[in-house]
């Protein structure tokens, strides 16, 4: 007998995604985990799309493109700044 309890667990996880943090200039902030473009990561971060966004590692910046393809698993560190060429 099937009861309207059952459901997929997948179908649960689409409906309350995994947070975890993140660090942006400094400032903790918490995001769905998974795979995003450097567009859909500057959104979820809330950076302004023109803007470059930069990930931490090993206290070298390294550029994200905007179609570039990004796992966030949580702890990764992020800094945004304007374009070359911008100005602020």
């Amino acid at each position: 007998m099937h009861t309207s309890n059952d459901q997929h667990p997948t179908a649960d996880a689409n409906l309350h995604p995994h947070l975890v943090e993140v660090e942006l200039n400094g400032t903790h902030k918490r995001i769905a985990a998974g795979e995003y473009t450097g567009r859909t990561l500057k959104l979820a971060l809330e950076v302004p799309v023109e803007h470059e966004l930069d990930q931490v590692i090993h206290h070298e910046f390294r550029p994200i493109a905007n179609d570039e393809r990004i796992n966030i698993h949580g702890g990764e560190k992020f800094v945004s700044h304007c374009g070359q060429g911008q100005s602020s």
